[in-house]
C-alpha cells in the first residue's frame, strides 16, 4: 500500500501523516500491519495551497522550537548531574561551610569515640531469682 501525492501537496500530506498515530490503527498481531480498510476511512483535510504552505511552515517552526527546548533540557540535565557530583565532592571535602579552627579534628574525635565505646561496659544480664508461690 502506498501513497504518491502530487508535488504541490507532498509536504502537507507528509506533515499530516506525522500527526496520525498509525500504531493505533495496527491490528495488534505479532507482525503489526495496517490494511487498506484501516486507512480508507481517514479523511485527509486538503485546504487551499496557500494555507497548506502556512500549516507546514508553522509545524516546522514549532518542531524547531521543540527541538531547541529539548536540547536545552538535555544540556541542563547533564549540568545538574555534574553539579550534584561537585556538591557531594565538596561536602565530603568539608568545603561547603567555613571551617572553624577551634573545632576538634575528625581523627581525634573518632579516636575519642572509639575509646569511650571500648570503656563503656555493657551490663550483663542477670537472672532473677524465682519466687516460690
Amino acid at each position: 500500500m502506498g501513497l504518491v501525492p502530487d508535488n504541490a501537496v507532498e509536504a502537507y500530506i507528509w506533515t499530516w501523516f506525522q500527526g496520525i498515530d498509525l500504531g493505533a490503527l495496527s491490528d495488534g498481531s505479532n507482525v503489526p500491519q495496517i490494511n487498506h480498510g484501516d486507512i480508507a476511512p481517514l479523511a485527509v483535510p486538503l485546504p487551499p495551497a496557500i494555507e497548506q504552505r502556512r500549516v507546514c511552515e508553522e509545524v516546522e517552526r514549532l518542531l524547531s522550537a521543540s527541538d531547541a527546548v529539548l536540547a536545552q533540557v538535555t544540556a541542563n540535565s547533564r549540568r545538574a548531574v555534574r553539579l550534584r557530583q561537585a556538591v557531594l565532592k565538596w561536602a565530603f571535602e568539608g568545603r561547603l561551610v567555613d571551617q572553624d579552627n577551634t573545632d576538634e579534628p575528625a581523627e581525634s574525635l573518632l579516636e575519642r569515640i572509639r575509646v569511650l565505646r571500648a570503656n563503656a561496659a555493657t551490663p550483663k544480664k542477670t537472672r532473677r531469682a524465682r519466687t516460690a508461690q
